[in-house]
């Protein structure tokens, strides 16, 4: 599942396992996705940011996170990768 986030002012950064802000991104599989659904579903969540779609290091990145995808599931978690690219760029690199 991917989301495209809009170009906010400064980011901050977040240690892992901090709490995300509150959220609410165009999602690849249609409609809007927030951290509110996120936490609606009862599991845990794992944001991962990538800089662009089709970069080596989002290729590699999303396919390690997909190879994992079951041993997520196992633990209750749901995958998230957001980057800045739109949801067309989203459908092309995917």
């Amino acid at each position: 599942l991917a989301a495209a986030a809009a170009r906010p002012g400064p980011a901050r950064a977040l240690d892992a396992g901090q709490a995300a802000p509150p959220f609410s991104l165009p999602s690849s599989a249609g409609g809007s996705l927030s951290l509110d659904d996120l936490k609606q579903q009862g599991k845990y969540s794992v944001l991962y940011f990538y800089n662009q779609d089709g970069s080596p290091g989002c290729s590699l990145e999303a396919a390690r996170f997909q190879q994992s995808l079951d041993a997520f599931a196992a633990r209750k978690a749901t995958v998230v990768g957001v980057s800045m690219d739109s949801l067309e760029s989203h459908g092309k690199a995917c």
